[in-house]
């Protein structure tokens, strides 16, 4: 991630970055090395220093990714970005499966830490949710209305566990049709049926065909 700090006066400079999962790394440019800057400064000489720095996650989360740049008088600026890190899974599961990782009983595959940040992603990617706890997540995978609204969100919350798990990203070619053949990505399918649920003058008829469209992305390994 490169990051680039600027300053009008004639500054020692300390660029950090603050990765989001307690690792931070950070970098000193002093204005006339190898002294530091006196206190009040010798000379005006603005600053714009530029630097990378690179972090590897350590497993599947949504994290704050934060880089500041602080001069030697205290001065400072700072800029955040969300940062998504997705599974390796190869395999899809179905609605079915995530209910059973959200319903509060043992045995899981996935610990507290890994569920809560799964949702986390799926939470952050989509527009038809805000921040689920999992007992909001159980009760919408686990919803027994037969109304077409509930069973779209029913299979845009298990998709988008399976997008955080790693069995999809958003340029995956998928079959949104039945027929086979790619015809779409899964992040444009996943946001054509976002609209569908959001929009209160969707059909009955277009949103269950939403349904079948999602189910064939989470059933798409057997379950």
């Amino acid at each position: 991630m490169k990051g680039t700090s600027t300053d009008p006066g004639s500054d020692d400079l300390t660029l950090t970055w603050l990765w989001g999962d307690g690792a931070s790394d950070n970098l000193v440019s002093l204005v006339n090395p190898p002294a530091t800057d006196p206190d009040p400064s010798p000379s005006i000489q603005p600053r714009n220093v530029t630097a990378t720095k690179s972090h590897a996650y350590p497993a599947a989360c949504l994290s704050t990714l934060t880089f500041t740049g602080q001069d030697d008088d205290g001065g400072n600026a700072f800029d955040t970005a969300a940062v998504i890190t997705t599974g390796n899974a190869l395999r899809a599961r179905n609605q079915a499966y995530w209910m059973g990782e959200y319903d509060g009983r043992a045995p899981n595959q996935f610990m507290p830490a890994q569920r809560a940040c799964l949702l986390s992603v799926a939470s952050f990617m989509s527009a038809v949710y805000g921040p689920l706890t999992e007992a909001q997540a159980y009760a919408i995978l686990s919803s027994g209305s037969p109304q077409p609204r509930p069973l779209v969100s029913q299979q845009l919350l298990a998709a988008w566990l399976n997008f955080a798990n790693g069995s999809y990203d958003l340029a995956t070619p998928v079959d949104t049709n039945g027929d086979w053949k790619t015809d779409s990505t899964f992040g444009a399918a996943m946001a054509r049926a976002e609209a569908v649920c959001n929009n209160p003058a969707s059909t009955r008829n277009q949103l269950l065909s939403q349904v079948d469209v999602l189910l064939r992305f989470n059933v798409r390994d057997g379950g």
